[in-house]
């Protein structure tokens, strides 16, 4: 009997521990480097910043499309899985799988069933720093992509709860919370362009409190209507901004500052150690800086099949 892609992917980390930077590590460009002149003749010198790993995370499997990588404090992996469907056929659910830390690497991933639900088709999952928590956007209504989250006890994921204040009448995907879990990036439509998303931010009192409204409030260099900006993730205590935008024509990673949490953030810089001619989305950054987790599809060709990557901070 064939195995199915996740089953494979599965039984081929159990053989053998998967190194979190498995691969050797390639440069593929520059990043945080002056504009403009950087590296031509008489110019700045190139300031490289990431070496991305030349073999995905998790073992290649045709067919099985993996995104949305999150981890917890604790160096647990979070996923999204889906398996494609046949040919000319609709693709199947995304399920959330999870790989808990093994000796610098990962040990087999399983699958994270969500509270009673059998066959849930989930998008964006992204598990809490403390991994008490896990967000989702799901579409139970067959109208558009609302967040959801569930609290995580032991590995099993309790009862789907709606987070009715970050949903609009678009599609809306969370983020991993940061702060203490009090600010998330949301990827959204609620703009009323359907076709792109953007970005917002929301806040709360603290890790227990409803959310406050999404705004762009303090976005202006992030998000435009001639392309999409999402996927953001907050890092150095919510000055920095990591996301994917299209603004140069593919999906590409990005970075962006601001001063304070009352100032709007700066120009966005390319983070072009880690972008290729294929799309780049979905940046996770380790607490300490030192390891940049995203998703590309430079392995398969554009739109073929998402991997997991992660580039180490030299």
């Amino acid at each position: 009997m064939a195995r199915s892609p996740l089953l494979a992917l599965a039984l081929a980390m159990g053989a053998g521990l998967l190194s979190a930077c498995d691969g050797e590590f390639v440069n593929l460009g520059t990043s945080d480097a002056p504009l403009g002149e950087a590296g031509r003749p008489g110019g700045p010198p190139l300031i490289r910043v990431w070496q991305v790993a030349e073999a995905p995370l998790l073992p290649q499997m045709e067919g099985l499309l993996l995104a949305s990588p999150s981890l917890t404090a604790s160096g647990e992996l979070f996923f999204s899985a889906q398996e494609r469907g046949t040919s000319g056929g609709e693709p199947k659910p995304t399920g959330v799988w999870h790989a808990p830390p093994v000796a610098g690497g990962f040990g087999a991933p399983t699958a994270l069933q969500l509270g009673t639900m059998t066959s849930a088709d989930v998008a964006s999952p992204a598990v809490s720093p403390s991994g008490r928590e896990l967000w989702f956007g799901m579409n139970p209504t067959g109208r558009d992509t609302d967040v959801f989250r569930c609290e995580l006890l032991d590995g099993v994921c309790g009862t789907p709860v709606e987070v009715e204040e970050l949903n609009g009448d678009y599609d809306d995907a969370p983020r991993p919370p940061a702060l203490g879990e009090t600010m998330m990036a949301l990827s959204s439509k609620r703009h009323g362009r359907p076709t792109l998303y953007q970005i917002y931010l929301v806040t709360r009192a603290s890790a227990e409190a409803a959310w406050s409204a999404p705004s762009q409030a303090g976005l202006e260099t992030i998000n435009s209507a001639e392309f999409q900006s999402a996927d953001g993730f907050l890092a150095e205590e919510g000055l920095a901004l990591y996301f994917s935008s299209t603004r140069a024509g593919t999906s590409d990673l990005y970075v962006a500052r601001r001063s304070s949490l009352a100032t709007s953030f700066g120009a966005p810089q390319a983070l072009a150690d880690l972008n290729s001619s294929a799309e780049e989305r979905m940046p996770w950054l380790s607490p300490d800086g030192q390891k940049l987790y995203f998703v590309s599809d430079r392995a398969s060709g554009r739109y073929a099949q998402y991997s997991l990557y992660v580039a180490q901070k030299l």
